[in-house]
């Protein structure tokens, strides 16, 4: 009968630490969907199960269920949350090795209260003791992520978990209530230098990541610039070409006119419009770049039957480089063309654009309507788009290009609409036009 007590405990145990196992990758890899709660729970259940006929009814030992845990709930977390087989298997080792070093701290806890005379070990009332208490800690833990899903969150839990761990094992042996053996001792020691060991090499791969993703986020940026550029040079070559053969045009404009072929001077006429056309300004800010590039979103916008309100404060002399300028808010306004675009109904595509100033900060605020919310992976957005290595890097440029003047990009996804607001730092440089 003691035996099926035992066997019970440890089954339900597992289930619970598999569980909050599965909850941690799903925070890792940024989903917030209450349906995958479901999902995790069922499987942990299932694996709970499976360890306890291999541990209870094949009688194996128990570092090889263990390992095999570590591997059935790493699939289990690619194919729930998507998440790098890689980066799975990581987060598992790291999980279970946290758990093997607090499961003995635990079982030596309570055979210090107890005043055992070995560590309790399974079949014991002690490790009885010490796995629920494993799970009430966990729990507590995972408790503190529930607000904060996020990847920094179970890092910082890792590792502080692994240091505090690491200090009381060291704490431990110098205890003289409980006897604990050199190789009883070297384990949890071991545990504890490889799981810190294993973030470090994380926290090295991941400063890696970020300094090449910036490497290609300037790059990309800067090929975003150049295009727009490349734009604006292109219609102001044509518009400089009409003027310098303006003469011309009149000449032949006359000699029609002269000869009575109204028709034919009225469709010359209309030719002569289009380059002046593409820079038709119905919005001005002062900044002729920023010009170009709000009024040729309109048309585009126009193009694609997208409703366009604009409110528009743009304050002069900010000392803000027109290329930021450029890469923030045509950067956000090819993010809400491409999103509104992608509505059925035209009547529901709009786009709103708010730029003004508050005090010596120069907020952009771009929003259009969006029918789904956004993919948020670790904190960011990702595109819908099938290859995201090409996509995706709009909104990052933008934020790249607001950092630079102490500034910040946030977006949200409230009621079908979505936002965009840049906030970029200047210095008021007008004073000094005026005092002189």
């Amino acid at each position: 009968m003691t035996g099926w007590i035992f066997a019970v405990s440890g089954t339900i145990t597992d289930g619970i630490i598999i569980f909050l196992c599965l909850f941690l990758i799903q925070t890792w890899a940024g989903y917030k969907k209450e349906e995958f709660r479901t999902a995790a729970l069922v499987t942990a259940v299932s694996l709970a199960v499976l360890s306890g006929l291999f541990h209870f009814a094949f009688h194996m030992p128990e570092y090889p269920v263990l390992v095999l845990q570590v591997f059935l709930v790493s699939f289990a977390g690619v194919r729930l949350y998507k998440i790098r087989n890689k980066m799975a298997l990581f987060l598992a080792v790291e999980y279970a090795m946290a758990v093997c070093l607090w499961e003995f701290i635990l079982c030596c806890t309570v055979g210090i209260v107890l005043h055992a005379e070995t560590i309790p070990g399974s079949g014991t009332g002690g490790k009885l003791a010490a796995d629920w208490f494993l799970c009430l800690f966990i729990g507590v833990l995972v408790c503190f992520l529930y607000k904060r899903r996020e990847e920094q969150a179970v890092r910082r839990i890792l590792s502080r978990t692994a240091v505090a761990g690491l200090l009381l094992a060291v704490s431990l042996s110098q205890q003289q209530v409980l006897p604990i053996g050199e190789d009883e001792f070297f384990t949890p020691l071991i545990l504890a230098l490889v799981l810190l060991t294993g973030m470090l090499v994380y926290y090295t791969q991941r400063q890696y990541e970020k300094e090449k993703e910036l490497a290609e986020l300037k790059s990309m940026q800067k090929e975003l610039l150049e295009r727009d550029y490349r734009r604006l040079n292109e219609v102001y070559a044509g518009n400089a070409k009409l003027f310098h053969d303006f003469s011309n045009h009149m000449t032949i404009l006359g000699q029609l006119l002269e000869e009575g072929k109204t028709g034919e001077a009225s469709a010359y006429l209309e030719e002569m419009r289009g380059p002046v056309k593409k820079i038709a300004k119905t919005i001005w800010t002062g900044d002729e770049t920023m010009d170009f590039l709000i009024n040729s979103k309109l048309m585009a916008a126009k193009e694609k039957q997208i409703q366009v309100e604009a409110n528009i404060e743009f304050p002069r002399q900010t000392g803000i480089r027109s290329a930021d300028l450029c890469a923030v808010l045509g950067n956000l306004l090819d993010n809400a063309l491409e999103s509104a675009g992608r509505i059925k109904d035209s009547r529901k595509r709009v786009i709103r654009l708010t730029i003004r100033r508050i005090n010596y900060m120069l907020i952009i605020k771009v929003q259009n309507t969006c029918e789904n919310p956004p993919v948020r992976r670790n904190g960011e957005l990702k595109t819908t788009k099938k290859d995201d290595s090409l996509h995706g890097w709009g909104l990052k440029s933008a934020a790249a290009a607001a950092e630079k003047y102490n500034g910040t990009l946030q977006t949200c996804w409230e009621d079908c609409v979505f936002t965009a607001t840049a906030a970029m730092c200047y210095e008021e440089k007008a004073k000094e036009y005026s005092s002189n």
